[in-house]
């Protein structure tokens, strides 16, 4: 009786052991298949933005490296403008432009409707002051009441400088707004809940 009961003892502790050493490995296996769903989720979430942001980017400086452009900084044209700017805006899927002298005065902005941009939405002189003597090219964003802004800028400069290395002639700025049902749309193609938080959250 005595082996017997040894027996079942051994038994039940190989039993025990097997069961421990399984659930590790079946706790293991999930996590690893949730970490991997996590990171591939995170990839086409990044690639979504990145291509939604892309035509912004483009535009930004696609359109500065030309010499019609410098001299409409100075002249400010609104009908150069209109058939140059304002009809390719929703091409490049921006809602804003900006157009600064180098003295950062306004020379031109607009919106996707055909309106002025209103100012209040962007920064003030002082801080693009700063952010052009840091970085020419800049690439951010801003939370705003009714989503994020999206903006690119991008130095005005002459047609033949493909180098962007010669004196800015003036400053382009292209913002996009990132609406709630720009960002469902997004959750809805990736099957993620996606949210805006300022960094402070």
């Amino acid at each position: 009786l005595l082996k017997i009961t040894l027996l079942f003892c051994v038994l039940f502790v190989f039993l025990f052991i097997g069961i421990f050493i399984y659930s590790r490995y079946e706790y293991k296996t999930i996590d690893f298949l949730l970490n991997a769903k996590l990171k591939e989720k995170k990839v086409l979430v990044d690639r979504i933005i990145d291509l939604e942001g892309r035509p912004s980017d483009t535009f930004a400086f696609d359109y500065t490296y030309w010499d019609e452009m410098v001299n409409f900084v100075v002249t400010g044209d609104k009908q150069w403008a209109n058939d140059n700017i304002d009809v390719v805006l929703k091409t490049f899927n921006v809602n804003y432009v900006w157009v600064y002298n180098t003295n950062l005065k306004l020379t031109y902005s607009v919106d996707d409707k055909g309106n002025k941009a209103p100012v209040e939405l962007f920064l003030s002189k002082s801080e693009l002051n700063e952010l052009f003597n840091k970085k020419r090219f800049n690439h951010f964003f801003i939370a705003i009441k009714d989503g994020i802004f999206e903006i690119n800028t991008a130095p005005i400069q002459i047609t033949k400088d493909i180098k962007r290395t010669s004196v800015p002639k003036g400053y382009f700025i292209a913002g996009k707004l990132w609406t709630k049902d720009v960002l469902a749309e997004i959750s809805e193609l990736t099957e993620c809940d996606i949210t805006m938080q300022t960094a402070e959250s």
